[in-house]
């Protein structure tokens, strides 16, 4: 079971929303919304947690605020929800959050994001820069690649390895989905 929940444009919102956010939100995550500086990122933050809180809801178990817990390389689990897997990720045009009974990886990316050459260059082999290279719209594909390699971290809970970034893709006991949509590219990683 995946479930995917997407709110697109965060920048209809605005300083009342964060106030209404820091009256009930847990103090651990009202901390962690506050410590971003611009409130564009407070927004993302805040939207990204009540995505969660919805899917709890809608799934039949909120049974209390979500709490989190890291594992060592900073991925977060549900301290108070034991075989729920989550993952959030924003950018300024959207937030998502995809809940499910296994591990699970999401990214997202605005479209009109621009890329340059030596940065795909950085992070995808020369199949892959072919393909881009090669597209109707090279930058959309990039991003592609770049958010399936995005959520296949997410779903490790290791984080971008530089090392292993350009041959990332190539495991085989994964798949994605990658839509496009609302002027976002969402991929989540599950396991096969």
């Amino acid at each position: 079971m995946i479930k995917t929940y997407l709110f697109t444009k965060p920048q209809s919102l605005g300083q009342e929303f964060i106030d209404k956010c820091i009256c009930f939100f847990p103090e651990w995550r009202r901390k962690q919304m506050l410590s971003f500086k611009f409130l564009q990122g407070k927004i993302e933050n805040a939207v990204a947690y009540l995505l969660l809180v919805k899917a709890l809801k809608d799934l039949g178990m909120l049974a209390g605020m979500p709490q989190f817990e890291y594992n060592e390389h900073g991925k977060p689990f549900l301290k108070n929800y034991p075989g729920v897997f989550f993952s959030l990720s924003h950018c300024k045009a959207g937030i998502v959050c995809v809940v499910s009974t296994s591990d699970i990886g999401v990214d997202i990316e605005c479209m009109e994001r621009k890329v340059d050459e030596k940065l795909i260059r950085y992070v995808c082999n020369p199949q892959e820069c072919q393909t881009i290279f090669s597209a109707t719209s090279p930058e959309q594909k990039f991003l592609e690649y770049w958010t399936r390699k995005e959520a296949l971290s997410k779903y490790l809970g290791t984080g971008i390895d530089t090392e292993t970034i350009k041959d990332i893709l190539s495991r085989n006991d994964v798949d994605f989905t990658t839509v496009a949509t609302d002027g976002c590219v969402i991929s989540t990683c599950f396991p096969l």
